[in-house]
Order: structure tokens, then sequence, then C-alpha cells
């Protein structure tokens, strides 16, 4: 089970935590644009729409339906009065949103891994991919445990 995860997956790089140091820079930016933009629905859905009427969720729906961080701080602007704690429920979402990615990202890297593994016929090739896993599966028990700072690839 997914433990809720500390503060600590804030303050970690996402490109450390994924193993994708070697992006150039226009790939890290587009990545962020959708991470930020993922994070962004999440939080507009989970943490936003339970405090507005039928009616509101209606007109910020249909005002926000591409929510992004260019439009993100007039929604805060617009729903500070009636949540004032809006900035914190955003950073929650962030928090969420980033350990599910590394979560996420752990599981089915260790899958691939593992079947790569039964496939292969090349005992140096195999070693070498178990260690990779052995290597995954310590990763993922970081985040699983929300211990991302102890994360290493």
């Amino acid at each position: 089970m997914l433990k809720m995860p500390d503060v600590s997956v804030l303050s970690q790089d996402i490109f450390q935590l994924l193993g994708m140091e070697a992006l150039d820079e226009v790939e890290k930016e587009k990545f962020m644009n959708d991470f930020l933009n993922s994070v962004s629905k999440q939080f507009f859905i989970s943490k936003i729409l339970p405090f507005l009427s039928n009616e509101e969720k209606d007109n910020l729906s249909d005002k926000y339906e591409n929510l992004d961080q260019t439009t993100l701080p007039t929604l805060f602007g617009e729903l500070s009065e009636k949540i004032p704690n809006i900035a914190d429920l955003y950073v929650e979402s962030l928090r969420e949103v980033k350990a599910k990615l590394v979560t996420d990202t752990y599981i089915n890297k260790s899958d691939m891994l593992e079947d790569l593994i039964a496939k292969e016929s090349d005992s140096g090739k195999a070693s070498d991919l178990r260690e990779q896993y052995d290597l995954c599966q310590k990763n993922l028990s970081y985040a699983q445990n929300g211990r991302f700072d102890l994360i290493t690839n």
C-alpha cells in the first residue's frame, strides 16, 4: 500500500528521481509543462471542485477547462477568499502527483525489467538486468515509504 509521501519528495529533483537527467533542456521543459499541467488538473478536480456548488463548478469548469500554469494564478485569486488555504492545497496536489509519478515509474520499470530478465538467454546480460531490477525495487520501496531522498539511479 502506498503511504502518504512526506514533504521530502518536493525537495527532490524530479529528473534525478526518474533517472532522466540526460534529457536536454527542451525535453525537460516539455516534461515539466506536461507534469505541471497534470498537477493543475488533479488539483482542480480533487481539491477545488469539492468546495464548490454545482453552479460554481459549471462556471469554473468552463472557465478553466484548460487550467495550466498561466491560468492558475487567476484561479487562486478568484477562489482565495472562498478557500483560504488554496496554495496549501496546490502544494498537496503537487506532492501527491509527484509521488505517484515516481512510484508508478518504478513499478512499470520493475515489470519491464522482470520481463526482460525472463526472456534473456545471455547470462551476462541477464545479470546486468538483474542488477538494474534490484536497484529499481530498492527505489520503489523508498518511494512507497516516502523516502524519496534515498532514491538513486
